[in-house]
């Protein structure tokens, strides 16, 4: 098997020789000498104090005293010495001085010991010879013990104590003298050789301690390799049973029969035993086709190590098809002959699972980008083209295999919608780790051909792992309709589109940037609000396409007469307004009256007929004293009407002073209160009833109008009388109109099981020309599952002869439902009955200023039996108003008038009792 090559985890390891350093050997001989110094001195000085013992005893000497000073002295800084060598604990580098210093040191005191010779005179003093002599045989010989560890140390006080006497002797003339110098110096020689011998024994100690301790850490050391070496193997020995890779050898015969294989190829589904034994080839291991390129490509000359991807499982005991690394090195000995092959196998099929799915992923992902209707580009972290779907191509004009490589900003060109300009492109934006980003607003792209599309799109980075920038994506479709289409809405939201002049909400947001200007910087505008004075005779007489003709000319006229930079607005109806920048109030006027005179001069033809068309304006400053818009428009709306007041066709300039605008003023403060009234619901319906003149009438259905009161801030009823004119003159009665349809609605739909009833709701002028009321009158009857049969709409006789063509459409359509209409005030002009005919009311309620004064004024009774005599004529019933006494209500039966209305026959009470206390009010209609 295979496993029998692995390396024998045995093998001695021979521990090597240790290298023991002289330096660190003389370095222990210094550490050695001085650990030996307390006891050497103390020694030291206990021979001097034997020795000048001895010496006083016998006599010896003249200067004892000095000399065992000097070698006292000499000791005690020889300790000083050694202290410091203690304290400054020196490595074995730094050893050097210290035994210099030791070495002097050793010479000195051998030079003051041997200074003890100049005690005596050899010649006379016997006595002192053979004391002097004594004393420095038995001091050198003990300092092979003291001084022995370091033979340099040891010398140097050999020499200083046995030199000076020898020498002292040997220069007398006496041959005891010299005989005894001769001695001395031999003795000194005897001792220097034993001292040899002492230091060499030290130093052989002291290399065996240190070899034995290196030896000790070498086999420290070959023991740890030999356990990293021994976990290391069975570590390898592991990965060669368990590991991924199975290792295999093959004979070079045909076929390359498997001599060994690794026990872990049980993990590719083979069992190796079985492979070497039956020596399987190699090549029933392998898919054919890919042994046949393995089998080729071995004998390429010259041989050489190879590797590919192949597939197993096809034979040696295994169907399933799976996937291998397989690497092969021949074995070629010297003469070039190969001899087998070795290698080895690595389960890749997982690898090559995931290589498939992204394939498939790819494929799908190819599959739907050239799908989708959206355009689709990724680059590489440079900003190179890599991929482009069809979408993209069409929509920039470049094929992927032209764009293959190529910077993305030549693929992409965005420019200003508007400028032609360069835009910052996207791409770029993305690949600089910016968050994601889309074009601006006007961005456009333009085609490899010219073309140019509006694009909207979105771009993103492609993160690698490592979370780096390794690309960008970007997703785009022409967006070209999409854009056009809400440019036209955004068009039209400001637009007026029957004059193509801005609407009124645009035209006060103009108004509010202007206002802005002029706080901010002090700049001075001018608002002029206009009003056509003739076009309701236009609407009324020619029809509404010949006003909405009138409306576009007079557009024309008014746009003409501006500059380019001004702005004018239609703001309802037959309501325009200019505004007119970076200008004093005196030439706003100037350019008022411009227009004024241009519609002036202007005559409007429709048919065969003419119109002559003037114009009323107010104008207001707009400067760093104006408040808000709302205050603006109502300053200039105020103004244009005291035109029309004062005659029209003429410009009125708005001043806060001016009494005739201050009582103007006052209806916008009721304006104020009527829309808190509405968005609080403090509006409440009284009702009145209307009763028939003749006590013996069979009419037995109960009849009342609807009166509308307000509650204010103080929770104090306020009647209709007091708020009228500002909800008309401000455009707030279609919606209060509606707001009491809808309650009377919801009232009657509680109460309609409570008997027949007829109940009658005012409309005014405003909601006569609402196209839309029909709609809504329609829509609560269905919310509330009623009829309209119960329901009767008064109209005044101005409002409906005002509104003739609108009226008469909305009469009749409501009629067809099954609605009533009574037209309220009649009588105040006797033209009326012209317009009469023409309106399909059921009911008149003759004006109560003829009723109220019939009794004392015959004309006014007159015109009362004359009314009511015509009515019936047109099969209509008659109504009275204002019956404020039983004479009045008397006085009405002879002429044959069919109802009443009025104190005398009912004040006014809450439709709802809990809805009010104010009973007490006895306002008739």
């Amino acid at each position: 098997m295979l496993s029998e090559s692995v390396p024998n985890t045995a093998d001695r390891i021979e521990p090597p020789v240790p290298v023991i350093d002289p330096r660190a050997v003389e370095a222990r001989q210094i550490r050695l000498v001085f650990a030996q110094a307390p006891v050497t001195l103390v020694a030291s000085l206990f021979v001097l104090a034997l020795s000048v013992a001895l010496f006083q005893r016998f006599g010896i000497g003249t200067h004892l005293f000095a000399w065992a000073a000097t070698v006292f002295a000499i000791a005690i800084g020889r300790v000083g010495l050694v202290v410091a060598f203690h304290l400054a604990r020196p490595d074995d580098s730094a050893i050097g001085p210290w035994r210099n210093a030791l070495i002097a040191s050793a010479a000195v005191a051998g030079l003051s010991w041997g200074g003890v010779m100049f005690l005596i005179d050899p010649q006379t003093d016997v006595t002192g010879v053979i004391l002097v002599a004594a004393a420095t045989i038995s001091v050198a010989s003990g300092s092979i013990a003291t001084n022995g560890a370091h033979f340099g140390m040891f010398i140097a006080f050999l020499v200083g104590i046995v030199s000076l006497p020898s020498t002292m002797l040997l220069t007398y003339p006496d041959w005891g003298s010299r005989a005894a110098g001769l001695l001395l110096a031999a003795f000194g020689i005897a001792v220097a050789v034993l001292g040899r011998a002492y230091t060499a024994n030290i130093r052989s100690a002291i290399i065996h301690e240190l070899s034995t301790r290196e030896l000790e850490r070498s086999l420290v050391d070959s023991v740890e390799q030999l356990a990293l070496r021994s976990v290391a193997e069975a570590r390898h020995q592991r990965l060669f049973e368990q590991g991924p890779v199975v290792l295999f050898q093959c004979s070079p015969r045909s076929g390359w029969p498997i001599r060994t294989m690794s026990p872990n190829a049980t993990a590719l589904g083979v069992d190796p035993v079985q492979l070497v034994r039956g020596r399987i080839p190699l090549g029933r291991l392998i898919h054919p086709a890919d042994a046949a390129v393995i089998f080729s490509r071995a004998r390429e000359m010259p041989p050489s190590a190879f590797g590919m991807d192949v597939r197993l499982g096809t034979g040696a005991g295994s169907g399933r098809l799976r996937w291998a690394y397989c690497y092969v090195v021949p074995t070629v000995e010297d003469d070039g002959r190969v001899t087998g092959y070795q290698g080895f196998l690595l389960d890749i099929s997982s690898r090559k699972d995931a290589e498939a799915e992204v394939r498939r992923e790819k494929e799908r992902a190819q599959v739907t980008l050239a799908s989708i209707g959206d355009a689709v580009i990724t680059v590489d972290a440079g900003g190179r083209v890599e991929f482009m779907n069809p979408v993209a191509e069409t929509l920039t004009g470049w094929t992927l295999a032209r764009a293959a490589d190529r910077p993305i900003a030549e693929i992409l060109q965005l420019i200003g919608e508007h400028d032609g300009e360069p835009v910052e492109n996207p791409v770029e934006r993305a690949l600089g780790g910016r968050a994601r980003s889309g074009p601006p607003d006007n961005a456009r792209l333009q085609r490899a051909d010219g073309m140019r599309f509006d694009i909207a799109h979105t771009a993103a980075p492609i993160r690698a792992p490592d979370q780096s920038i390794a690309g960008a994506v970007l997703v785009f479709h022409d967006s070209t309709e999409v854009r056009a289409m809400a440019r036209e809405l955004s068009y039209r939201a400001s637009h007026d589109p029957l004059t193509d002049l801005l609407n009124r909400r645009e035209f006060e947001s103009r108004i509010a940037r202007a206002l802005e200007d002029a706080t901010a910087k002090g700049a001075r505008h001018v608002l002029v609000y206009l009003d056509l004075d003739q076009f309701k005779i236009v609407n009324d007489t020619a029809g509404h396409r010949a006003g909405d003709d009138l409306l576009q000319q007079v557009a024309g006229v008014l746009r003409s007469r501006l500059r380019s930079n001004d702005v004018l607005a239609r703001l309802g109806g037959d309501e325009f307004g200019a505004l007119i920048y970076n200008c004093p109030v005196e030439r706003g006027v100037d350019a008022a009256e411009t227009m004024r005179n241009a519609l002036t001069e202007y005559r409007f033809n429709w048919g065969d007929r003419y119109f002559d068309v003037g114009m009323s304006a107010g104008v207001v400053a707009i400067d760093a004293q104006s408040r808000s818009v709302e205050e603006l428009l109502a300053a200039a709306d105020l103004a244009c009407y005291a035109a029309k007041d004062a005659g029209r066709n003429r410009v009125h300039v708005y001043e806060p002073s001016d009494a005739d605008l201050q009582r103007r003023h006052g209806e916008m403060e009721w304006v104020a209160r009527i829309r808190a009234a509405i968005a609080a619901d403090r509006f409440v319906l009284y009702r009145q009833p209307i009763v028939a003149v003749d006590p013996g009438s069979d009419h037995t259905v109960e009849h009342f109008e609807v009166l509308l009161r307000m509650i204010d801030e103080e929770g104090q009823i306020v009647s209709i009388d007091q708020f009228l004119s500002a909800a008309e003159r401000f455009s707030l009665m279609r919606e209060i109109d509606r707001l009491v349809i809808a309650r009377v609605f919801r009232w009657h739909a509680a109460h309609q099981d409570t008997g027949e009833r007829l109940v009658s709701v005012n409309l005014s002028g405003a909601s006569l020309n609402d196209d839309s009321l029909r709609e809504y009158v329609l829509h609560q009857a269905d919310v509330h599952g009623l009829g309209l049969d119960w329901l009767c709409f008064e109209v005044t006789e101005t409002a409906a002869i005002s509104n003739l063509g609108p009226a008469s459409e909305l009469m009749y359509a409501l009629k067809a439902q099954g609605c009533h209409f009574a037209l309220d005030d009649f009588g105040i002009g006797l033209s009326s009955f012209a317009y009469l005919k023409h309106l399909p009311v059921d009911f008149l309620k003759i004006d109560g200023a003829f009723v109220r004064d019939m009794l004392v004024d015959p004309l006014d009774s007159a015109v009362v039996a004359a009314i009511n005599e015509i009515g019936h004529v047109m099969k209509l019933r008659t109504v009275a108003e204002y019956v404020e006494s039983k004479a009045i209500l008397k006085a009405l039966r002879p002429l044959g008038v069919d109802f009443a209305q009025g104190q005398a026959v009912g004040l006014p009470e809450p439709l709802e009792p809990a809805e009010s206390d104010a009973a007490h009010v006895g306002q008739s209609a």
